[in-house]
């Protein structure tokens, strides 16, 4: 009976961990979605030319990590992921601004 009653104690505790990653996860979506649009906006001005070869690599650099992190967010502090992914989204905007 009390090795039940552990078992249904864990249960609670993941069912616990997994209403907690549901909640998060639109806050890391809502990042994703305001990275993308930099990625976006900082791909559109690459390819007009405007931007040095060696600031549209370290651009491209930068979209490798805000993809991946997107992809498959790290474990953690979801609101962290977001703040970094949004300044993944002002490194972007900054390498690719036009003189």
């Amino acid at each position: 009976m009390a090795a039940l009653g552990a078992l249904g104690s864990g249960g609670s505790a993941y069912v616990a961990v997994d209403k907690i990653a549901a909640a998060a996860s639109p806050v890391i979506a809502t990042g994703c979605e305001e990275y993308q649009k930099a990625k976006a906006a900082a791909d559109a001005v690459v390819a007009t030319g405007a931007v040095p070869a060696a600031l549209s690599g370290d651009a491209a650099a930068v979209e490798q990590y805000g993809d991946a992190a997107c992809a498959a967010p790290p474990a953690g502090d979801p609101l962290s992921t977001a703040i970094w992914l949004g300044g993944l989204a002002g490194q972007l905007a900054t390498l690719t601004h036009a003189p």
